[in-house]
């Protein structure tokens, strides 16, 4: 049963670091500052490899280990510490990445709405620039 604790404890840690990483990108997000998107979604995913591999090796302990009541009760509370540091870790990312997610889409919004105004003036644009070219056409020698 240490060996599981061990691995709760791992996985984390591992939390901690996606929530830092997370955390530190937002940052910069927030600062119009999207440079670095490739490698934070890279990190992210090899956090999530490492706290899925905790999750197998944990769930491979509990298949070999004998969970009588009083290991349970000499182990419990602490289990139930870190599942619970765990959740909150787990809440806290969720609203980072809502956080994130918010402003995706108001870069998003923004950018649709400059596309919209350049589009706008180049159909102005060649509204006033038909006529110019019709009448540099009707005055161009025509070749016979």
């Amino acid at each position: 049963m240490e060996e599981v604790i061990y691995y709760l404890e791992l996985k984390n840690q591992y939390y901690e670091k996606f929530l830092s990483v997370t955390e530190k990108f937002l940052s910069h997000v927030q600062r119009d500052e999207w440079e670095n998107m490739d490698y934070f979604v890279d990190n992210r995913e090899r956090i999530l490899n490492i706290i899925r591999s905790y999750d197998f090796k944990i769930a491979e302990l509990f298949q070999k280990i004998d969970i009588g009541e009083d290991r349970l009760e000499n182990y419990g509370g602490r289990v139930k510490e870190l599942l619970e540091r765990r959740e909150a870790l787990g809440k806290k990312i969720m609203d980072q990445d809502l956080a994130l997610i918010g402003r995706i889409d108001e870069v998003r919004t923004e950018t649709i709405k400059e596309l919209k105004k350049t589009q706008e003036t180049g159909q102005k644009l060649h509204s006033f620039s038909a006529p110019l070219e019709n009448a540099k056409r009707a005055k161009a020698p025509k070749d016979i």
